[in-house]
């Protein structure tokens, strides 16, 4: 359960009596759903530090247009930044659900960021499990640094992630690339290198194959 010290001091410097609502499991920190009034947040844990530079980085990312969830207070050891409602890009993909579209949109904003027509801003760990789908927006959750690549390194790397999802033989996420790739052309003028975007998906997907046989390893 969270430390009350944190609890109070987050309560005391959003000026909001907090109350936990939900714990999500994370291996780096604990995050949870805290309710402030009419107001929704997301409390995160730092054990090892870090709050300090995800707090910069949500404020670099609000400047730039980025889709980040907004910082609202910084602790020491922790931080309070704003609740984004919608579903998990997991949930979408797994149901077959509207994905491709939001996931475009998403990547097109990282791209109007960026220095030129085929470099973005990107979180320098891409995770289908911190990519929150909210209408047709998408929202990156997870920021812990930026990073400027080409299109194609981010679209291989969030296909990699998606392709590793557990939703058996039907429907296979990878049909739907050629959606994204497409929309992705038409929202942000960019034309990527395919070819390049299949590269970097069999690269990522080679390494998370080899993180995830370690992990269950332990």
């Amino acid at each position: 359960m969270i430390a009350e010290r944190i609890l109070n001091e987050a309560a005391a410097k959003s000026g909001r009596r907090l109350t936990v609502k939900q714990h999500y499991f994370s291996r780096r920190g604990d995050v949870y759903r805290v309710a402030g009034g009419d107001e929704t947040y997301i409390l995160k844990i730092f054990p090892d530090g870090g709050e300090k530079t995800e707090f910069s980085v949500l404020e670099r990312c609000r400047e730039l247009g980025l889709p980040a969830p907004a910082a609202v207070v910084l602790g020491d050891g922790w931080l309070l930044r704003r609740y984004l409602p919608g579903t998990l890009l997991t949930s979408l993909v797994e149901s077959d659900g509207p994905w491709p579209l939001p996931l475009a949109k998403g990547v097109s904003r990282l791209a109007a960021a960026g220095s030129g027509p085929t470099t973005l801003f990107s979180p320098p760990d891409v995770n289908a499990r911190n990519l929150l789908v909210h209408g047709e927006e998408l929202f990156f959750l997870d920021w812990d640094g930026i990073m400027e690549e080409p299109a194609e390194v981010t679209l291989g790397r969030i296909f990699a992630a998606v392709s590793l999802l557990d939703v058996g033989d039907f429907p296979r996420p990878e049909r739907r690339f050629p959606e994204v790739i497409a929309s992705f052309r038409r929202f942000s003028g960019c034309v990527p290198d395919e070819g390049k975007i299949d590269a970097v998906r069999e690269e990522e997907r080679a390494r998370l194959l080899l993180r995830r046989r370690r992990y269950r390893g332990r």
